[in-house]
Protein backbone atom coordinates (compact mmCIF):
# COMPACT_ATOMS: atom_id res chain seq x y z
CA UNK A 1 0.00 0.00 0.00
CA UNK A 2 1.46 2.71 -1.31
CA UNK A 3 -0.34 5.81 -0.28
CA UNK A 4 1.39 8.89 -2.57
CA UNK A 5 2.69 11.61 -0.54
CA UNK A 6 0.17 13.99 -1.48
CA UNK A 7 -2.50 12.47 0.75
CA UNK A 8 -0.44 12.35 3.77
CA UNK A 9 0.82 15.59 3.31
CA UNK A 10 -3.19 17.09 2.83
CA UNK A 11 -4.35 14.71 5.84
CA UNK A 12 -1.42 16.08 7.99
CA UNK A 13 -2.60 19.88 7.00
CA UNK A 14 -6.23 18.77 7.36
CA UNK A 15 -5.74 17.63 11.22
CA UNK A 16 -3.16 20.31 12.11
CA UNK A 17 -6.31 22.65 10.82
CA UNK A 18 -8.65 21.05 12.83
CA UNK A 19 -6.36 21.05 15.98
CA UNK A 20 -5.21 24.86 15.47
CA UNK A 21 -9.09 25.28 14.74
CA UNK A 22 -10.16 23.79 18.23
CA UNK A 23 -7.22 25.36 19.86
CA UNK A 24 -7.93 28.86 18.75
CA UNK A 25 -11.87 28.37 19.52
CA UNK A 26 -11.17 27.19 23.38
CA UNK A 27 -8.90 30.32 23.59
CA UNK A 28 -11.41 32.76 22.15
CA UNK A 29 -13.95 30.97 24.16
CA UNK A 30 -11.68 31.95 27.37
CA UNK A 31 -10.82 35.43 26.57
CA UNK A 32 -14.81 36.45 25.61
CA UNK A 33 -16.34 34.18 28.57
CA UNK A 34 -18.75 36.07 30.80
CA UNK A 35 -15.97 34.86 33.93
CA UNK A 36 -13.11 36.56 31.62
CA UNK A 37 -15.10 39.98 30.75
CA UNK A 38 -16.35 40.30 34.56
CA UNK A 39 -12.80 39.29 36.01
CA UNK A 40 -11.19 42.24 33.03
CA UNK A 41 -13.62 44.79 34.45
CA UNK A 42 -13.34 44.12 37.92
CA UNK A 43 -9.76 45.11 37.58
CA UNK A 44 -10.34 48.32 35.78
CA UNK A 45 -12.78 48.93 38.25
CA UNK A 46 -10.49 48.07 40.95
CA UNK A 47 -8.14 50.55 39.77
CA UNK A 48 -10.57 53.74 39.40
CA UNK A 49 -11.56 53.22 42.89
CA UNK A 50 -7.91 52.98 43.79
CA UNK A 51 -6.99 56.39 42.35
CA UNK A 52 -10.38 57.89 43.06
CA UNK A 53 -9.06 56.69 46.74
CA UNK A 54 -6.07 58.21 46.54
CA UNK A 55 -7.74 61.62 45.02
CA UNK A 56 -10.45 61.86 48.05
CA UNK A 57 -7.50 61.37 50.30
CA UNK A 58 -5.13 64.21 49.06
CA UNK A 59 -8.44 66.59 48.69
CA UNK A 60 -9.79 65.89 51.95
CA UNK A 61 -6.47 67.06 52.96
CA UNK A 62 -6.33 70.09 50.97
CA UNK A 63 -9.62 71.06 52.53
CA UNK A 64 -8.69 70.19 55.71
CA UNK A 65 -5.85 72.87 55.82
CA UNK A 66 -7.94 74.86 54.11
CA UNK A 67 -10.29 74.56 56.98
CA UNK A 68 -7.75 74.88 59.76
CA UNK A 69 -6.42 78.51 58.01
CA UNK A 70 -9.47 79.56 57.99
CA UNK A 71 -10.48 78.64 62.00
CA UNK A 72 -7.38 80.65 62.11
CA UNK A 73 -8.16 83.58 60.27
CA UNK A 74 -11.53 83.69 62.18
CA UNK A 75 -9.84 83.74 65.70
CA UNK A 76 -7.75 86.72 64.56
CA UNK A 77 -10.91 88.60 62.85
CA UNK A 78 -12.74 87.93 66.38
CA UNK A 79 -9.93 89.35 68.14
CA UNK A 80 -9.98 92.20 65.46
CA UNK A 81 -13.90 92.97 65.98
CA UNK A 82 -13.71 93.07 69.70
CA UNK A 83 -10.97 95.79 69.21
CA UNK A 84 -12.93 97.68 66.86
CA UNK A 85 -16.37 97.41 69.12
CA UNK A 86 -14.29 98.67 72.14
CA UNK A 87 -12.79 101.50 70.17
CA UNK A 88 -16.48 102.17 69.05
CA UNK A 89 -17.61 102.04 72.15
CA UNK A 90 -14.74 103.89 73.44
CA UNK A 91 -15.83 106.81 70.26
CA UNK A 92 -19.07 106.59 71.24
CA UNK A 93 -18.46 107.40 74.88
CA UNK A 94 -15.96 110.49 73.67
CA UNK A 95 -18.73 111.91 71.42
CA UNK A 96 -21.14 112.00 74.50
CA UNK A 97 -18.20 113.22 76.70
CA UNK A 98 -17.30 116.12 73.87
CA UNK A 99 -21.00 116.57 73.57
CA UNK A 100 -21.24 117.23 77.39
CA UNK A 101 -17.69 119.33 77.15
CA UNK A 102 -19.93 121.35 74.27
CA UNK A 103 -22.72 121.60 76.49
CA UNK A 104 -20.90 122.76 79.42
CA UNK A 105 -18.83 125.10 77.55
CA UNK A 106 -21.74 126.90 76.34
CA UNK A 107 -23.40 127.04 79.91
CA UNK A 108 -20.14 128.56 81.40
CA UNK A 109 -20.49 131.48 78.05
CA UNK A 110 -24.13 132.03 79.53
CA UNK A 111 -22.45 131.91 83.29
CA UNK A 112 -20.25 134.24 82.17
CA UNK A 113 -22.58 136.95 81.17
CA UNK A 114 -24.31 136.88 84.60
CA UNK A 115 -22.07 138.71 87.16
CA UNK A 116 -23.44 136.74 90.28
CA UNK A 117 -21.64 133.56 89.24
CA UNK A 118 -17.88 132.81 89.78
CA UNK A 119 -16.23 131.60 86.44
CA UNK A 120 -15.35 127.85 86.36
CA UNK A 121 -12.09 126.88 86.51
CA UNK A 122 -10.47 125.51 83.35
CA UNK A 123 -7.79 122.47 83.63
CA UNK A 124 -4.48 124.15 82.68
CA UNK A 125 -3.01 120.66 81.42
CA UNK A 126 -5.76 120.15 78.78
CA UNK A 127 -5.51 123.19 77.48
CA UNK A 128 -1.32 123.73 77.35
CA UNK A 129 -1.31 120.08 75.93
CA UNK A 130 -3.23 120.94 73.38
CA UNK A 131 -1.37 124.60 72.47
CA UNK A 132 1.81 122.22 72.64
CA UNK A 133 0.48 119.48 70.78
CA UNK A 134 -0.59 122.74 67.85
CA UNK A 135 2.66 124.28 68.30
CA UNK A 136 4.38 120.64 67.97
CA UNK A 137 6.32 120.74 64.68
CA UNK A 138 4.99 117.84 62.34
CA UNK A 139 7.03 116.76 59.42
CA UNK A 140 6.05 115.77 56.21
CA UNK A 141 6.35 111.67 57.38
CA UNK A 142 3.37 109.31 56.86
CA UNK A 143 0.62 109.89 59.36
CA UNK A 144 1.62 105.99 60.90
CA UNK A 145 4.83 108.26 61.79
CA UNK A 146 3.84 111.39 62.59
CA UNK A 147 1.67 109.52 65.52
CA UNK A 148 4.60 107.51 66.99
CA UNK A 149 6.35 111.06 66.64
CA UNK A 150 3.70 113.09 69.47
CA UNK A 151 3.15 109.89 70.40
CA UNK A 152 6.66 109.50 71.97
CA UNK A 153 6.37 113.21 72.60
CA UNK A 154 3.70 112.54 75.63
CA UNK A 155 0.87 113.56 73.99
CA UNK A 156 -2.55 111.83 74.32
CA UNK A 157 -4.33 109.47 71.83
CA UNK A 158 -7.45 113.02 71.72
CA UNK A 159 -4.58 115.39 71.33
CA UNK A 160 -2.82 113.51 68.54
CA UNK A 161 -6.36 112.73 66.80
CA UNK A 162 -7.36 116.38 67.25
CA UNK A 163 -4.13 117.73 66.08
CA UNK A 164 -4.07 115.56 62.79
CA UNK A 165 -7.51 115.37 61.98
CA UNK A 166 -8.20 111.74 62.15
CA UNK A 167 -10.14 109.87 64.42
CA UNK A 168 -9.27 108.77 68.43
CA UNK A 169 -9.41 104.51 67.28
CA UNK A 170 -7.22 105.48 64.30
CA UNK A 171 -4.74 106.92 66.51
CA UNK A 172 -4.79 103.99 68.88
CA UNK A 173 -4.85 101.12 66.48
CA UNK A 174 -1.37 102.54 64.95
CA UNK A 175 -0.25 102.97 68.36
CA UNK A 176 -0.85 99.40 69.05
CA UNK A 177 0.10 97.97 66.19
CA UNK A 178 3.15 100.05 66.22
CA UNK A 179 4.01 98.55 69.44
CA UNK A 180 3.45 95.18 68.69
CA UNK A 181 5.69 95.28 65.25
CA UNK A 182 8.07 97.18 68.28
CA UNK A 183 8.59 94.21 70.46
Amino acid sequence: MNIPIAVVISASCFIFCIGAFAWFKSYINKRTSREAVLADIRDEINRLLIRLDETTNRDVSIIEDKEQTLRILLTEIDKKLKVYAREMDRSVTNEKLYRELGASRRNLGENAKTPDSPPLPVQKTAVSAEKTAESAPVSNASPGEQIRQLALAGFSSTIIAAKLGISISEVDLTLNLTRRYSS
